[in-house]
């Protein structure tokens, strides 16, 4: 927490506004283009800006409850080789998989001084699962010295993991260096910018104790987000950016020969940017009340990560069950849709979904099985935010 002082100290000084210039805004909450918005004072009234890069007035807040659910599935494929002085490999369906996560978050948000603000987030998982459904069985492949599924008989693995709990706290800052909000800058555009921490969590999806797991990757978090917003006419434009680090995680496993040794596991590096705008679908000045619609282009990338072998592959040879192995780098493209409701000027509702093409990824490092492309990564939510004022 000491190192989030800094940027929280120059960020109340580059917010020179005064708390008396900002109308009250809402906080941004965790669903994609649905938190609620900031008017800037107008002499015509109470204009709406972009919800995404908004935090509250001074010494006011937000507290939001916001539920996700997000799924990747599709099927599995194997690279083999058309003869064995081929240079080209086929694809061949060997299984399909689908990764289920149901989370339910805790968000606040509480402005400490004119455009800056500390944030706290609880993650609640509370069901995350692996589905293989019917896949292939691993067995030794002699001629490439590696497990295949190809041609191995076909059996309904079903769900092979589940798991659940806090995920770890992400505690952080965030500020607007200059925003519509104020009404001495004139400002034409606003930029939000925050960062978090996440704790770390020993219960995390890697450990199984006593036949449970529970959530996240368990090392040590931190993320960087970035929000630019201007208002045209009755629509607000915005692009957004994340970057999101994992530490690693130690757990203990057991060796091929079976003695326990102690490994460390690597989160992924992860961002992702979104470009939309929010159309304004109707709108009261007087009560603050407005109706929203969001559209968005999305994408999303993550670097490679380590894991335990086992866990996204099933079946694995026992050479290498339960040790780390790599899963190569993936990329996901795609587009969402939101729609916000504020019934009363402390309350707003959201709803918003998004689909992506996830490319092909491969699985695991020692074995040549990947997402097939019909991998699909989907998302959908809603969420509750309160306006504190």
């Amino acid at each position: 927490m000491p190192a989030l002082l800094l940027p929280l100290s120059l960020l109340f000084r580059l917010s020179t506004a005064y708390a008396a210039d900002d109308t009250p805004p809402p906080p941004a909450a965790t669903g994609i283009g649905t938190s609620p918005t900031a008017p800037p004072k107008h002499p015509g009234g109470v204009v709406p800006i972009a919800t995404v890069a908004q935090i509250p007035p001074w010494l006011r807040g937000d507290v939001a409850l916001n539920y996700s659910y997000d799924r990747l599935g599709g099927h599995l494929n194997e690279a083999e080789l058309m003869d064995p002085g081929a240079t080209e490999s086929a694809d061949v369906q060997v299984g399909q998989r689908t990764l289920n996560s149901h989370v339910l978050s805790i968000d606040a948000i509480f402005s400490a001084g004119p455009g800056v603000a500390v944030t706290l987030g609880l993650p609640i998982h509370i069901a995350d699962s692996i589905d293989f459904g019917t896949s292939q069985t691993m067995v030794y492949d002699p001629t490439t010295g590696s497990g295949t599924m190809n041609g191995t008989e076909a059996v309904d693995l079903g769900v092979l993991a589940t798991g659940g709990g806090l995920e770890g706290a992400w505690i952080g800052i965030a500020g607007t260096p200059f925003s519509e909000a104020f009404a001495k800058r004139k400002n034409r555009v606003t930029w939000r910018i925050g960062g978090a921490l996440r704790t770390p969590n020993k219960n995390n999806f890697y450990v199984e104790t006593d036949g449970k797991r529970g959530a996240g990757d368990g090392g040590l978090g931190f993320r960087i987000d970035n929000a630019f917003s201007t208002t045209i006419g009755g629509s607000q434009p915005y692009i957004t950016g994340r970057y999101q680090t994992d530490g690693k995680t130690s757990i203990d496993a057991v060796d091929a020969d079976g003695n326990p040794v102690v490994t460390d596991l690597q989160g992924a590096k992860s961002g992702n940017f979104r470009f939309g705008a929010e159309f304004l679908a109707a709108h009261n000045a007087q009560q603050d009340t407005d109706v929203r619609v969001d559209l968005h282009a999305a994408f999303d990338y993550a670097s490679w990560s380590t894991v335990p072998s086992g866990l996204y592959l099933p079946g694995v040879l026992n050479g290498t069950a339960g040790l780390p192995v790599q899963t190569s780098e993936s990329a996901d493209i795609g587009g969402g849709l939101g729609f916000s409701f504020q019934p009363v000027q402390y309350l707003r509702i959201g709803l918003y979904g998004q689909v992506e093409y996830h490319l092909p990824q491969k699985i695991e490092s020692p074995y040549p099985i990947y997402t097939a492309g019909d991998t699909i990564h989907s998302l959908a939510g809603a969420n509750l935010t309160i306006r504190i004022r």
